[in-house]
């Protein structure tokens, strides 16, 4: 596909999209939601009259969110894979720890978590993004040098006549992102799952200098539509008074006939004029086979004119949590709409409720004109003397009293609240199975099932099997896709190396989430409960060498317990019996001076040992020299001996050994 073609393409899709805006049903009625959990006033107020507004939908989200989180961040994980062959356990476990780490450790796991549930809950969705990054921890460093010199040593020297001194080290990790739902772009083709539908895009703006920190360059900048009108596909830009429209307001106009705008070519300031920045996961038949395939694509730009990252890939980036899921549908419903209109109505019986108690105390007045004094009448002090012409000139007029009517109608507002969301009366005593922890015993007796209750138990189940499943399943696909070599991380407090490439993305486990779906308490009954039954099957066997309960098997009831109880790090109060010492003493980092006098005792002795051996080779050289001349002189003096017994030669001069010459 040419690059223009593709561009298009890539345009058009994200033009279709639905998303962001009231009108197109993608959040629904998100404004109405986010407006009743402020509790802005409706616009029907009268002056003089109350302009109370009932905090329902607040009620229902914040009272509804500590049961939610102490169910998914209440344990020590959020998640656990669970083996379903034997072979699986070591993998499932070392799955868990790892997934667990780059939730709760190298993402902000519980902000993360609180903000995708409460998106969810007040706008009837979600949206998280998560991604495989790398990240310069420390950028590459380059020195000036003399070029003919460092080009004399076969060194790489640069067009700045500079050389590379340390190379850019990087960092690999996962990141996790909670994103406003209405900055979600998705195709109306598709399924009910985010994982079928053909496109799926992040779109926020940002400004020029934000594009050259992610490493645009000029020449991309320059491709960029800087112009264009943007009001139809930024982020909640179809009201005059959206938070797109405040943030760049020198940018939106509004015309004579009234349409609106939204373009940065009114700023003065380059640097933060704004553009579409588009992270997409898309089906497109990139290559011309006649096959789509998902790929992941960056653009900048409304007309996709610079794309920064397109690669292949397997899976779609985002998640979606919905708590109140509808048939074939992508989007749920959400808790805020289902007290939208009881808080409307409770805000109406509150305000009548007010002003009736208002006219109890101060009611209105009839009096005959010219027979009373009108300051006096009109005076709000306490015990004020009010002057008359004659008796019953000035008589209060009678109002019903009608609280008891409003009370009765709100304790009924108040029961359809709680049959549609499961919220009852002292709701912050939930557990985390959205259960009154007033039926529960202090000998932790099993929590009441109830019917309000449940719709929380159901809410709760929809996220952990839906959002919270699908995430961490991509979590792990994204580890085994980008490592290569195994991980070091430090867990329970000590330092664990973890090795991926012996994951594989379908083996036999089932990621099982809300872990804290009962209350600790009970938590804590059952694990000593077990307790008890293990202390009373070890009397009976005689010892912790029986048939039934070794040593192993008594360390796990402990450790149970201790877990149960809230404790990470179970090596700090038990040892496993099972575990094998492996103790890795880690040595501290050399010291520069004494590697420096290690290195020159070294070159001393290294110099000692060949001084060494060469006298020792002189003396060799020496003493068979010496020889060969001692050798020689008797062969000499033999001969001389010889010629005097026959002629009288003098041989007393003649010397044994000595200096050569």
């Amino acid at each position: 596909m040419e690059l223009t073609e593709y561009s298009n393409s890539l345009a058009d899709r994200l033009q279709s999209a639905v998303g962001g805006k009231a009108t197109d049903g993608w959040v629904d009625g998100y404004r109405e939601a986010m407006s009743a959990y402020l509790g802005e006033l409706y616009g029907n107020e009268v002056q003089g009259r109350s302009q109370v507004v009932s905090r329902d939908v607040a009620e229902v989200i914040d009272g509804s969110m500590p049961s939610f989180m102490r169910t998914f961040m209440g344990g020590a994980r959020v998640v656990e894979f669970q083996p379903t062959a034997a072979d699986d356990e070591d993998a499932a476990d070392e799955a868990t720890e790892l997934v667990n780490h780059f939730w709760s450790v190298k993402n902000n796991g519980f902000t993360n978590t609180y903000t995708w549930i409460k998106d969810s809950l007040l706008n009837g969705v979600g949206v998280i993004k998560v991604w495989y990054q790398e990240e310069i921890i420390e950028p590459a460093r380059r020195e000036a040098v003399d070029v003919a010199a460092a080009q004399a040593m076969g060194l790489d020297v640069d067009e700045s006549g500079t050389v590379l001194v340390s190379a850019e080290k990087k960092r690999r990790t996962i990141k996790i992102e909670p994103i406003p739902p209405q900055e979600v772009r998705v195709s109306n083709r598709g399924g009910s799952s985010i994982d079928d539908v053909d496109f799926v895009a992040h779109v926020k703006l940002v400004t020029r200098s934000e594009l050259l920190k992610l490493g645009v360059t000029e020449e991309q900048l320059g491709k960029i539509d800087w112009d264009a009108d943007l009001f139809d596909v930024v982020p909640d830009s179809n009201a005059e008074e959206s938070a797109i429209a405040n943030s760049y307001r020198v940018g939106y106009n509004v015309n004579s006939v009234g349409s609106h705008s939204l373009t940065s070519d009114l700023i003065d300031d380059e640097a933060l004029q704004f553009c579409l920045l588009v992270d997409a996961s898309v089906l497109i038949d990139q290559d011309g086979d006649g096959i789509a395939e998902r790929r992941r694509i960056i653009w900048a730009g409304r007309e996709a004119n610079v794309i920064l990252y397109d690669e292949p890939t397997e899976m779609v980036h985002f998640e979606l949590l919905s708590p109140i899921l509808m048939p074939h549908c992508l989007i749920g419903n959400s808790l805020a709409g289902q007290v939208l209109d009881i808080q409307l109505i409770k805000t109406g019986l509150f305000r009548n409720g007010l002003d009736n108690v208002a006219q109890q105390v101060n009611p209105r007045r009839q009096g005959v004109v010219g027979q009373f004094n009108i300051d006096d009448a009109t005076n709000p002090e306490i015990g004020v003397i009010e002057r008359v012409q004659s008796i019953g000139a000035l008589v209060d007029m009678p109002s019903p009293n009608i609280v008891g009517e409003v009370n009765s109608l709100l304790e009924a507002a108040d029961g359809v609240r709680e049959s549609r969301t499961g919220m009852r009366k002292f709701s912050s005593m939930l557990d985390g199975r959205g259960q009154n922890a007033y039926s529960e015993t202090a000998f932790g007796a099993g929590l009441v099932e109830n019917a309000a209750n449940d719709r929380l138990d159901l809410i709760t189940r929809t996220f952990a099997e839906t959002g919270f499943r699908g995430v961490f399943k991509k979590i792990l696909r994204l580890i085994v896709e980008h490592w290569d070599e195994p991980l070091s991380i430090r867990l329970r407090g000590k330092p664990t190396t973890i090795d991926p490439r012996k994951f594989d993305i379908d083996m036999d486990i089932m990621p099982t989430v809300g872990l804290g779906v009962n209350g600790k308490q009970q938590k804590i009954a059952e694990a000593d409960g077990m307790l008890a039954i293990a202390e009373k099957v070890i009397t009976m066997q005689g010892g912790l060498m029986g048939a039934f309960i070794g040593e192993k098997e008594a360390y796990n009831f402990l450790k149970a317990s201790l877990v149960a109880r809230g404790e990470k790090v179970v090596s700090n109060f038990i040892k496993d019996p099972g575990a094998q010492e492996q103790q890795q003493p880690v040595a501290p980092p050399p010291d520069p001076k004494l590697q420096e006098l290690q290195m020159k005792m070294q070159l001393e002795q290294a110099k000692m040992k060949q001084d060494a051996d060469l006298k020792r080779e002189q003396m060799q050289a020496e003493i068979s020299l010496k020889r060969e001349q001692m050798l020689a002189e008797m062969q000499l003096k033999r001969e001389q001996m010889m010629l005097g017994s026959n002629g009288g030669v003098n041989v007393g001069n003649v010397r044994m050994g000595g200096q050569v010459g």
